[in-house]
């Protein structure tokens, strides 16, 4: 999956992928969370918003299992 620069709140990108409905979340410190069972519209509503850390903080945190890529 490819993911899209954010740059916004310690975090550095972000991806989606609609088909398994991952989120992949890259933040400034190095660390890789992989968010499953994610819908369409709250990974939209997360990589297009203007405050993506309170959305993630809020809504992505809150209500995802994540797991860590990150080694």
């Amino acid at each position: 999956m490819k993911r899209r620069p954010i740059h916004r709140g310690g975090i550095v990108s972000a991806g989606y992928d609609p088909v398994n409905g991952y989120l992949d979340i890259e933040f400034d410190t190095k660390r890789v969370l992989r968010y499953e069972d994610v819908g369409q519209a709250a990974a939209e509503r997360f990589l297009t918003s203007a405050e993506p850390v309170a959305y993630y903080h809020d809504v992505i945190a809150e209500e995802y299992t994540a797991t860590e890529l990150s080694a």
